[in-house]
Order: structure tokens, then C-alpha cells, then sequence
């Protein structure tokens, strides 16, 4: 009996060692985190504007994919370096994207202000012998080219009065 005791125990004793041993589950999870984090990447144009950490998010992601059922632990791994790469690449191509915006404003911006020098000097040549407005009259443009807003026909005696 003793025999059969000491095999069953040696037996469970390693089924139990090996069963420490198996590997954990496949990441599934952030693995899906990782391709969700390029393919978004991949659309915000990191493909110009990052492409080294997109490659490397790639890399890493394909790794992670071949090690999951090997090493879930490294998988897993790999699976977080890939996405945090990812969105830094798509934090990069949104910034590029972003400089471009405030580019195409400021030369907007330049564009507007030469029409509104031009207008000025424009307006200033032509206007030499024109007769100065009234007293009661709002003025036609600012000192700076500007066009004021319109006034309220009651006037400042319609404004609440405050006390300091």
C-alpha cells in the first residue's frame, strides 16, 4: 500500500509542478488594446509624421503576437510598449497636424492684414479732400484700419451706472 501511496503522491506532485509551470493566458486584451492604438495612429497620419515610432509600435505589436502563446508575461509586455509607442506616434502626427492648422491662419492672418494696409493707404490717398465727420458722427475706420462697431442709438445713458 505504502508503494501506491508514494506513486500517487509523486504522481499529483508533479501534475502540480507542472501545472505552475503553464504559461498564463494569451494577452487578448492588450493585445487588442495595441492594434486599436496603431490602426488610430495610422489615421491621424503617423505614417508622415512619426514614422519611426509607429515602425517601432509595429515591431513591438508583431512580437507581442508571436511570443503570446510562448511567454504571455513578455507578450503582455510588448503588447503595452507597442500601444504606448502608437499614441505617441498619433500624439506626434495630431501636433504636426495642429502646426500645420496655425501655418495656414497665419498666413490667412498676413494675407488679410496687407489687404487691410493696401485698403488703408487706399482709403487715405483718396479720401484727402473729404470733409471731416461730426462731432455726433461715429468714425469710419480706427487709427489702426479697423472698423468700429456700430453705437447704440440711446447712447452711454442707457448703461447702469456704477459706483466705485
Amino acid at each position: 500500500m505504502k508503494s501506491h501511496t508514494r506513486a500517487a503522491l509523486a504522481t499529483l506532485a508533479g501534475a502540480a509542478l507542472l501545472a505552475g509551470c503553464a504559461s498564463a493566458p494569451p494577452p487578448t486584451d492588450k493585445l487588442a488594446l495595441a492594434e486599436s492604438a496603431i490602426q488610430r495612429a495610422e489615421r491621424a497620419g503617423a505614417q508622415q509624421a512619426a514614422p519611426g515610432e509607429l515602425g517601432a509600435a509595429r515591431e513591438k505589436f508583431s512580437r507581442a503576437q508571436g511570443s503570446a502563446e510562448r511567454d504571455a508575461e513578455v507578450a503582455a509586455r510588448l503588447a503595452e510598449q507597442a500601444e504606448a509607442d502608437a499614441t505617441l506616434a498619433e500624439a506626434r502626427a495630431e501636433a504636426q497636424r495642429a502646426r500645420n492648422a496655425l501655418t495656414t491662419v497665419e498666413q490667412s492672418l498676413d494675407a488679410l492684414r496687407e489687404e487691410a494696409a493696401r485698403a488703408g493707404a487706399s482709403a487715405g490717398s483718396a479720401g484727402a479732400g473729404t470733409a471731416t465727420p461730426a462731432a455726433g458722427d461715429a468714425p469710419t475706420a480706427l487709427p489702426n484700419g479697423a472698423t468700429p462697431l456700430p453705437t447704440s442709438p440711446v447712447g452711454a445713458a442707457a448703461l447702469p451706472q456704477t459706483r466705485p
